[in-house]
């Protein structure tokens, strides 16, 4: 049971208590009877059991939570984060307890997001607010969790527009300079933006073997992933005509003529849209090319999906299938239904109600 009394010793002829919870031992000595160890054990458990109650404040907790984000997501995830829990704190008027967040507060908060930013905002919110208090929860710094169970606004999620390969050629012939091999080097390779214009280095570009490695964040925890890809004919001109002519004194393939360095997050900003209108075609983004290349791989019929998985890096192939667009495919489907017996046009009813 975990209760003994002591034959030698100091405390001979006293009772002592033992017992383990969630893997460690505790024990106590120096009761009279065995009544008295046995009530103190029970005590002592129910404390253990007991939920820990904090006085940590929601900011100092908030602040704890962003260095420790820090080196494991991107500086904009965490200035993000920020905003978020500067803006709640905001909206309740002074600094609280972090286990002191009542429910009823959160959502009026939220729907307060809801109705200025809408849906999308609001959800993004939420969602770093249960990042910090699961962050809080696992590292023992609070003892509930009060946004576990806030249920997300539903979202209207629009088609992403995804330009014909036509516009995208219209652009590349209105782009000049590094803007034109940025164009290039993210269609060749389908790549996010910023694997290509802030992260790819030369050490990334083997020309002897001809391969390209491309790097990105987008997994759960900011863990920097690797995926290789051949380089075709078009991608080799071009960056081999770039390490010919490269700036020295930087590792990176598109360097910042500003810095001298790294493009940063807003790097190139507004140029999709001065390059469509130059061109005159409708406005599309860098990302819109990622889901081009990805339906001319799909149309082409010579990439099975989970090979344009790979190729894009993408973890899941539902994830993929997204960004397969079928509206052209769908066309030979329907027009199987326009032929054989099938073939008639309303002309020849009306010449039969003639």
């Amino acid at each position: 049971m975990g209760i003994w009394k002591v034959e030698t010793g100091r405390y001979a002829g006293l009772w002592t208590y033992k017992f383990q919870y969630q893997g460690r031992q505790y024990k106590k000595r120096g009761f009279k009877t065995r009544r008295d160890a046995e009530k103190a054990r029970n005590e002592h458990r129910q404390e253990l059991q007991a939920p820990k109650t904090t006085n940590m404040a929601f900011s100092e907790l908030c602040n704890a939570y962003l260095d420790f984000c820090q080196g494991r997501l991107r500086d904009n995830t965490i200035r993000q984060k920020a905003f978020v829990y500067r803006s709640l704190v905001g909206f309740i008027g002074e600094d609280f307890r972090c286990d002191d967040l009542p429910k009823v507060t959160l959502a009026e908060y939220l729907a307060k997001r809801q109705q200025e930013k809408g849906s999308k905002a609001s959800n993004r919110d939420l969602r770093d607010l249960k990042a910090l208090y699961s962050w809080a929860l696992k590292w023992g710094l609070c003892p509930l969790n009060p946004v576990a169970l806030i249920e997300p606004y539903p979202e209207e999620r629009t088609a992403k527009y995804v330009p014909p390969l036509e516009d995208f050629n219209r652009v590349l012939m209105a782009a000049q300079g590094d803007d034109r091999d940025l164009l290039l080097a993210l269609y060749h390779t389908a790549g996010r933006r910023g694997e290509i214009l802030e992260r790819l280095t030369w050490e990334d570009i083997n020309f002897e073997n001809r391969y390209i490695r491309l790097s990105t964040r987008k997994r759960k925890g900011g863990n920097l992933e690797w995926r290789t890809l051949p380089m075709n004919e078009t991608l080799y001109s071009v960056l081999w005509r770039r390490w010919n002519n490269r700036d020295k004194n930087s590792p990176y393939v598109f360097t910042s003529r500003k810095t001298g360095g790294r493009y940063s997050r807003e790097g190139k900003k507004g140029l999709m849209r001065v390059l469509c209108r130059r061109a005159g075609v409708k406005e599309f983004t860098f990302h819109a090319i990622r889901h081009l290349v990805a339906s001319i791989l799909s149309d082409s019929h010579k990439a099975s999906p989970r090979q344009i998985q790979s190729f894009l890096g993408h973890q899941r192939i539902d994830t993929t299938e997204n960004y397969l667009h079928e509206i052209r495919p769908m066309d030979d489907v329907a027009a199987v239904l326009d032929g054989g017996e099938n073939d008639f046009e309303p002309k020849a009813w009306a010449a039969v109600d003639g």
